[in-house]
């Protein structure tokens, strides 16, 4: 598979404070420089999916013990774009890179990979991540490995499956200085794992449940007062990149090139020296990319640092709008420039419902003196009372000079301004959306002009989908450098073909070449180069 250059890391071997400490800091500069994207993230979650979201910030208290209504007007563009994603579904396929890869090594792999994705939560974690970043311009979802069968020590077989991870924007924390939109240019990233403080305590007996780094949300600025006690603990994923000595032999049997590492080398050089098949190449230094995984808490490294399979950080971030504006990373999602119209269509909406709720009949305006003896109380609950009563007012000679109210107080009227909003709002939601398709197309157009302006509606949110599709071609290439080690032992896996067919295959199943006759390993994916579509 084709690499990108990337910096060598530079080595220091530090004890487990030293590292604790750098993480730290890390980790909070890292998520720091990106908190005002993290907080507008949450405020756009909130916004579409909390009841009462659309109120938060500055128009809570300009509304207290006011009607706030909530007319959505933005979920139906959400929900329309993920409903296209659902149909158009993008996958991975594997071609072969190199003259010594077939395609029937290029088959192997796609079965593979169709079955891992189908059989352990590709399709949730995706969806969570396409749903994430639909609404807040940023989800992300992640690789890792899986014993087949946990309950049998014996069995070190393993497989690679999907996990969703929720609140991306808020848990997955990237090296400050990375760039590139996959983030494959990224040194390090942390992932932050949340815990009650008792799931915690089951997890990691006998610790102290102290947050590595707690993310602000305005969860705990709002309505929601109750909450159980959070922990967030750390895993941090580093790039290691080590300038090592390699052996290249190439075996005169299967005609495949072998490299061994200096130690393995040191191991099996007699044997390698007495087998009359096996021919030295050469020496050389080559740069071996790998990933390192630690755990830590805010006062402890919680797992020792250990290699996992791949040489790529095993997290896929999928983008929405996406940017680089004073060195600081911006995005959004589909919710973001339209939050303004939502609030200025839900403050109408509720001004008007007030003013119809108080608009039934007119107020009558009394004199005090006519409402003496308890008469207010009646006119409190009009509504119920058959008749009402007041008194009449009189001069000093005792004539009446006013018998019913003195004057009414009239029932708000429309103003040009709020009938002017009340156009203006839902035509700007519409043309910035594309409304519903039975709002925008006519009926009776022909199929090839729906089509066309379905198309120009699709344009809006064209660059999403190509994120969502680079995101799901990045994973492929994460995915083939963990297959490599995985399934590099002899082992039957499943396979899923193109047409959804499920198979079985030995993996390093030994047969008879037919045109040398001699014996050979087939169904072998070590060594092998793809190129990841």
């Amino acid at each position: 598979m084709s690499e990108p250059k990337a910096t060598v890391t530079k080595q220091t071997n530090l004890d487990d404070d030293e590292k604790l400490s750098q993480f730290k800091v890390d980790v909070t500069n890292d998520a720091d420089i990106v908190s005002d994207q993290r907080d507008k993230a949450n405020e756009d979650l909130r916004f579409i999916h909390v009841s009462g979201g659309m109120w938060e910030g500055f128009l809570e208290d300009e509304f207290n013990d006011r009607t706030k209504l909530e007319f959505d007007i933005i979920s139906n563009y959400i929900n329309r774009f993920i409903g296209q994603w659902n149909q158009n579904r993008v996958g991975v396929e594997f071609k072969p890179d190199d003259s010594k890869t077939s395609d029937d090594d290029s088959e192997l792999l796609n079965g593979i990979y169709r079955a891992d994705f189908r059989q352990f939560s590709g399709k949730m974690s995706v969806d969570n991540a396409v749903d994430e970043q639909a609404t807040c311009g940023y989800g992300c979802f992640k690789l890792a490995t899986k014993f087949v069968d946990e309950e049998d020590p014996e069995n070190d077989n393993q497989r690679i499956e999907w996990r969703p991870i929720h609140n991306a924007y808020n848990t997955i924390i990237w090296d400050k200085a990375a760039k590139r939109i996959d983030k494959r240019d990224a040194r390090h990233c942390t992932e932050l794992i949340l815990f009650t403080r008792e799931s915690f305590e089951d997890a990691y007996p006998g610790k102290t449940p102290v947050s590595a780094y707690e993310p602000r949300s305005r969860r705990f600025q709002n309505f929601e007062r109750s909450r159980p006690e959070l922990v967030y603990i750390g895993k941090r994923y580093e790039v290691v990149r080590k300038k090592v000595t390699v052996f290249v032999y190439n075996d005169l049997v299967s005609n495949k090139i072998e490299v061994y590492s200096e130690e393995d080398h040191k191991l099996i050089e007699d044997e390698l020296k007495a087998n009359e098949f096996k021919s030295f190449v050469r020496k050389r230094k080559i740069i071996k990319q790998s990933i390192e995984t630690t755990v830590f808490s805010g006062e402890e490294i919680l797992e020792k640092t250990r290699r996992i399979a791949g040489k790529w950080i095993p997290i896929i971030p999928i983008y929405g709008y996406h940017s680089f504006i004073d060195g600081v990373e911006w995005y959004r999602g589909l919710v973001r420039k339209l939050m303004d119209a939502s609030r200025l269509y839900n403050m109408q909406i509720s001004q008007l419902a007030e003013n119809s709720a108080s608009s039934g009949q007119e107020v009558p305006i009394f004199d005090p003196k006519q409402m003496e003896g308890g008469i207010s109380d009646l006119w409190a609950d009009r509504n119920t009372k058959p008749y009402l009563l007041a008194r009449a007012l009189r001069d000093n000679d005792g004539n009446i000079v006013q018998h019913g109210p003195t004057s009414y107080l009239k029932a708000p009227q429309l103003d040009g301004n709020t009938q002017a909003l009340l156009q203006i709002v839902p035509a700007f939601v519409q043309d910035s959306t594309g409304g519903a398709p039975q709002d925008t197309l006519d009926p009776n157009m022909s199929g090839k002009l729906f089509r066309a302006m379905q198309k120009q509606q699709d344009l809006n949110t064209q660059q999403l989908s190509d994120n969502i599709s680079n995101a799901i071609e990045w994973s492929g290439e994460v995915w083939a450098s963990m297959a490599e080690e995985v399934y590099s032992s002899k082992r039957m896996v499943s396979l899923i073909g193109k047409d959804g067919t499920e198979s079985e295959k030995m993996l390093l199943k030994t047969i008879l070449d037919e045109e040398t006759g001699k014996l050979i390993q087939a169904n072998d994916l070590s060594g092998k180069k793809f190129r990841v579509y």
